[in-house]
């Protein structure tokens, strides 16, 4: 589990390869979640940690461009 302590932004990583960024929008524990490619860019929102966790999971290939 990932703790969130303000704009700290957490690394995901898949096996060894470091898939993306993890950050509350608004520092205060309330939520939303962004979901950055690890060059910075945002690619997708989660309403809580856990769905942002998920989405990454779900979707790593898409992210790391690897054919599904």
């Amino acid at each position: 589990m990932l703790e969130f302590k303000g704009e700290k932004l957490e690394q995901v990583w898949v096996g060894n390869e470091h898939v993306a960024n993890i950050r509350e929008a608004s520092g205060h524990g309330e939520g939303p979640f962004i979901i950055e490619a690890v060059d910075g860019v945002e690619i997708h929102q989660a309403a809580d940690l856990h769905l942002a966790e998920l989405w990454v999971a779900q979707h790593s290939d898409d992210i790391l461009g690897r054919p599904n």
